[in-house]
């Protein structure tokens, strides 16, 4: 992550992994770390999804688990009231009710948040790759006309990239939670009232249509 840098006839860039070098000066040298700053951040969300991926299926998977724990209680406290005539004929019934709504509500949890992790994955990946085509052009449009002596620290801008980054992410994520309500609200056009940034509204919009589209 590139931390500062300094514009002078040349531009001396400090990174956090990559330590000090140096550049050929360029006009939109600001552009270009900004754009670089950002990929760091994707790849560093993706590593982070990836490594929580697995962790997060196996807790889900133990809280599927826990479903019989549950249903165990359940059966004792019947039991705990057995001399009434009505649990004792429907418990069967009660009891197989209660684990089939555990075990739907448990696999629609984990199907939404594996579809949204998956959603997370491929705008990142789409990002990265956007971002590198910015970067490859503003190469090949560079000046060098207006040279200023100018230090630059980024640390600030990398924090607040990074924030929003995450709520990003989270939205994402919250879309295939909930996919029906943002859907129906994108048909009844008022998905900007649910999202009022208008950065969201778009994103949000996007997925959408691009997944209507399939």
């Amino acid at each position: 992550m590139i931390d500062r840098f300094l514009k002078d006839k040349e531009v001396t860039i400090h990174d956090s992994l990559l330590g000090t070098y140096h550049v050929p000066y360029q006009d939109n040298i600001e552009d270009i770390v900004a754009l670089d700053n950002d990929i760091d951040l994707l790849n560093e969300a993706l590593r982070e999804i990836e490594r929580k991926g697995s962790f997060k299926y196996a807790i889900i998977n133990f809280l599927k688990s826990l479903t019989y724990v549950y249903g165990s209680f359940f059966v004792a406290a019947l039991f705990s009231i057995s001399n009434i005539s009505f649990f004792q004929e429907f418990f069967p019934f009660i009891f197989l009710a209660f684990e089939m709504t555990c075990f739907y509500n448990s696999k629609k949890s984990y199907e939404g948040k594996r579809e949204g992790v998956n959603l997370q994955k491929a705008y990142i990946l789409d990002e990265i790759a956007k971002k590198r085509s910015e970067i490859e052009l503003l190469k090949r449009n560079k000046s060098t006309t207006n040279i200023v002596k100018e230090e630059i620290i980024t640390l600030d801008i990398i924090a607040k990239r990074r924030a929003l980054l995450q709520e990003k992410l989270d939205l994402l994520m919250s879309y295939k939670m909930h996919q029906r309500y943002y859907q129906k609200n994108f048909d009844n056009q008022t998905l900007g009232e649910v999202l009022p940034r208008e950065d969201e509204k778009r994103l949000i919009q996007n997925v959408i249509m691009r997944e209507r589209r399939r």
